[in-house]
């Protein structure tokens, strides 16, 4: 943790900022290492992100929670050993327009430019499927909910008004649970609003960088930096 800290912002204080898995990624980091917050660590940006097993945060979670594993599990571990056939078929889907359509639908909720669309579907391209399946099996055991009110920093939660991967209850759950949370709703915005509404994004997050960097932790070197999840 050390290394990446130190690469991301050499020795000053840092903000961790993560996006959906990466802002799940920043509280697994809080949860593991509570005495790197309020040190090296002045504070969290939790953007479009949950606390819980994604299942339980997602459109249609209701009906998606009890097929986890009778269902998505075997297909993760399906999509696994089926990787290089799954991949020829994303490349297609990417080809004929569908991927493009379903992230439009999904990610953005309607929202965004065809600029950003194509960025995020190349993206999402370029993910071995394996990788991504083994992704959702770590992701299915997932938990930070019990580390959040233990959360002693300032931290920005960033929630999308129309997010269909993950609700923005997960982020009002989030911000109500950590002491010193602040809450940011971007709107009109899906998944992926910290691209297509990112001025709205921009101003938030360089305001909260500028307040909560202002002061540095005790014993830190004046020297701002942020961590990127």
């Amino acid at each position: 943790r050390e290394l990446v800290l130190d690469e991301a912002a050499g020795r000053g204080p840092v903000v961790l900022l993560g996006h959906s898995i990466g802002g799940m990624i920043a509280l697994t980091f809080a949860r593991l290492y509570p005495g790197e917050l309020g040190g090296r660590v002045a504070g969290l940006v939790l953007v479009h992100t949950t606390h819980t097993n994604p299942v339980r945060t997602t459109q249609g979670s209701s009906v998606l929670a009890p097929l986890q594993t009778p269902v998505l599990e075997p297909l993760a571990y399906l999509m696994i050993g089926l990787s290089p056939l799954v991949w020829v078929m994303n490349v297609l889907s990417y080809v004929n327009g569908s991927m493009h359509w379903s992230n439009y639908r999904s990610l953005f909720s309607w929202t965004g430019t065809w600029g950003q669309l194509e960025w995020a579907t190349r993206y999402a391209l370029q993910l071995w499927p394996a990788t991504y399946a083994r992704g959702m099996l770590g992701m299915f055991g997932y938990h930070a909910t019990d580390a959040l009110r233990a959360i002693p920093v300032p931290t920005l939660v960033v929630a999308a008004d129309r997010d269909k991967l993950t609700k923005p209850s997960a982020s009002e759950e989030i911000a109500a649970a950590v002491p010193r949370a602040e809450l940011v709703t971007l709107s009109p915005a899906g998944h992926f609003g910290l691209a297509s509404s990112h001025e709205e994004f921009g101003r938030a997050v360089g305001g909260f960088l500028d307040r909560t960097l202002a002061s540095p932790p005790a014993g830190a070197p004046a020297a701002a930096g942020v961590g990127v999840g």
